[in-house]
């Protein structure tokens, strides 16, 4: 039977050491860091980058990966209407649940700009290993 070692977890049976979850990406923005290389964002920073990324590159874009992406811009110019939010939502939860496994998408809001001709998206999500829920907004 497995005993539980209290530096591993205490008061819990399970014989497994508890380590803290750590990711990371490449800063969106292109910063340097100290050493004039590009910054890395960690841990609900780099999931957030991630998750940016996803839905800011074109299908397409990305040569060796031509899958890769989203299709948001390609729906900037159809009818501003609910249905258009349906296949924004469906579109956003799918690709950000396919080309990253560690966000899951809550809810995705929609409120809109009509002075600019804009659509402001609001997506939460949990990451795993995190009890938060996390928003990115972002205006397309």
């Amino acid at each position: 039977m497995w005993g539980c070692d209290s530096a591993y977890c205490p008061g819990l049976s399970c014989g497994v050491e508890m380590v803290d979850i750590v990711y990371s990406e490449l800063d969106s923005r292109l910063a340097l860091d100290g050493q004039g290389d590009i910054a890395v964002v960690t841990n609900a920073e780099a999931v957030k980058a991630s998750v940016r990324n996803i839905l800011t590159i074109f299908k397409g874009e990305r040569v060796m990966l031509a899958s890769f992406a989203s299709r948001l811009r390609a729906m900037v110019f159809e009818p501003n209407n609910k249905s258009l939010e349906g296949f924004m939502a469906e579109e956003i939860k799918t690709v950000i649940e396919t080309w990253d496994d560690r966000p899951q998408v809550q809810v995705v809001e929609f409120q809109r700009d009509p002075e600019r001709g804009e659509i402001i998206l609001g997506i939460k999500f949990v990451i795993v290993g995190y009890a938060d829920i996390f928003t990115i907004e972002e205006r397309i």
